[in-house]
């Protein structure tokens, strides 16, 4: 009867610590960690980890965080998480917790669950990597597409293949009774930082790029008040674009009030600024 009683406590106990431990993809599948995951993202009810070799695919329904574990590679196929910019969903569309790289596959979308973050965030001094033959539109909304938040800093971009399209802002509409309906902008870089952050080295080097700064952001640089790395955009990408926000001096590189520790273009006639 003692033995009994014991082992009930334990599997009690057992259940009580599992409760509130943050949701591992692996675990929920019961795989072995490094086995090869695809996570319907439908399915997720709670806090995701992205593991090394896992796929993530379809839509996000609920409102919770999505995360790659360092040093791992993930894939998105077909994966849509649209942020719904609510004061308790403190977090990016993708939070990378350390060196990341993303392989992109089919047609992807990504929207932060708040104004204050980015698309896709990238830690300070960690690198994240993208590539494959997938598109991605990513946006901010007062924060980077690509890289940084509002007032928060960034590390490196590496981007070496994809179809993506960046824009650094979200499109506010205001009416105004002399002059009637209007809108404004307001964000940072595309790939990069947003206001008074800072981001590391930008690198691309494969790719279709569009990158589309918010008020006072270049597309590819650092927004407002802040500083950027070395921009580099090598002979082998397909081709960029490049386009600043309002008031932004600079298409590639520094956002108003800003500093950039260099830029290189090795083949200028595949980058379009404006």
């Amino acid at each position: 009867m003692k033995k009994s009683l014991i082992f009930v406590t334990i599997a009690l106990l057992g259940i009580m610590a599992g409760g509130c431990s943050k949701h591992h993809a692996h675990k929920k599948h019961g795989a072995k960690v490094g086995t090869t995951i695809e996570i319907n993202l439908s399915g997720v009810t709670r806090d995701t980890v992205a593991r090394n070799g896992d796929v993530l695919t379809d839509t996000l329904k609920n409102y919770v965080k999505v995360s790659i574990a360092n040093g791992a590679v993930v894939t998105l196929r077909d994966a849509y998480i649209l942020g719904i910019n609510w004061e308790i969903t403190p977090w990016a569309a993708i939070t990378c917790e350390g060196d990341a790289t993303i392989i992109l596959e089919g047609s992807n979308r990504l929207i932060p669950f708040h104004t204050t973050y980015p698309g896709i965030f990238v830690p300070v001094g960690n690198t994240l990597t993208i590539r494959g033959d997938g598109s991605l539109d990513v946006c901010g909304r007062y924060s980077a597409a690509i890289g940084a938040g509002n007032r928060m800093s960034c590390g490196n971009i590496i981007i070496k293949g994809g179809n993506i399209t960046a824009t650094g802002y979200e499109e506010y509409y205001y009416y105004d009774p002399f002059h009637g309906y209007g809108k404004y902008t307001r964000g940072g870089a595309g790939i990069g930082s947003a206001e008074y952050s800072d981001c590391g080295s930008i690198t691309i080097t494969g790719g279709t790029i569009c990158a589309k700064g918010g008020l006072s952001a270049p597309g590819i640089g650092c927004g407002e008040g802040g500083h950027c790395g070395n921009i580099t955009i090598t002979s082998a990408v397909t081709s960029v674009l490049a386009a600043k926000g309002n008031d932004a001096p600079n298409s590639i590189g520094a956002g108003q009030d800003g500093t950039c520790d260099g830029i290189i273009i090795e083949d200028p006639s595949k980058v379009i600024q404006q």
